[in-house]
């Protein structure tokens, strides 16, 4: 259901659009579009964004604020089910590719380092060895 989203909100979107605009007789805002569908103004802002990209819905600047009419609303049908959850699951493998290469230039600088400190404790033990008489 999760992977659906933009599919799911895209139609709500647009049948409000549809809605409204037949009620009130004039296309209407976005507030008024997300406040029928109770959605939060980020989030409804980031589909009408994405609806608006792939030519769905067109929005319009007047004296009256931004006004949204819908353009071609069998574009809705071309959004693959799972797009959004796919991009989701690949953003997170890469992160989770990058962590593993990271933590494994880390384990490996440790080890250096580690090396780095024997030969330095090495070095220093035989030079105490030289400079010190024997007792």
């Amino acid at each position: 259901m999760e992977s659906n989203k933009l599919y799911n909100d895209g139609h709500l979107i647009v049948a409000a659009i549809r809605v409204l605009t037949h009620v009130n007789k004039k296309p209407p805002g976005v507030s008024e579009v997300l406040s029928m569908l109770r959605f939060s103004i980020e989030g409804g802002n980031l589909i009408c964004r994405k609806l608006e990209k792939r030519g769905i819905i067109e929005s319009s600047e007047g004296p009256w604020g931004v006004r949204l009419f819908v353009s071609e609303a069998t574009r809705l049908e071309e959004i693959e089910p799972e797009e959004e959850g796919n991009r989701l699951d690949d953003a997170l493998q890469e992160f989770k590719s990058r962590k593993k290469d990271y933590n494994a230039e880390i384990a490996a600088f440790k080890a250096r380092q580690q090396d780095r400190q024997k030969t330095v404790f090495a070095d220093i033990e035989e030079k105490l060895k030289k400079d010190l008489p024997p007792s």
